[in-house]
């Protein structure tokens, strides 16, 4: 069987999140959420992920832009 692609989702509005984790996992990704950078940045320690989406430049814990260039 072959592995879903594996997405991190990174918001810090939970809407944006929920909204984003149903439409990707209807189209067949596995998912998983996080609030913040720093929750990013945790996850990304202990799975491995084959994309990362993250609109906000601006979170608590961390900006986009930090957390992807880690």
């Amino acid at each position: 069987m072959a592995r879903l692609p594996h997405i991190l989702v990174v918001d810090d509005q939970h809407s944006i999140r929920l909204m984003l984790e149903s439409g990707l996992s209807l189209s067949g990704f596995r998912v998983s959420c996080a609030r913040n950078g720093a929750e990013a940045l945790a996850a990304a320690s202990t799975e491995e992920f084959d994309a990362v989406i993250s609109d906000d430049l601006h979170m608590p814990d961390g900006d986009g832009l930090t957390m992807v260039q880690n």
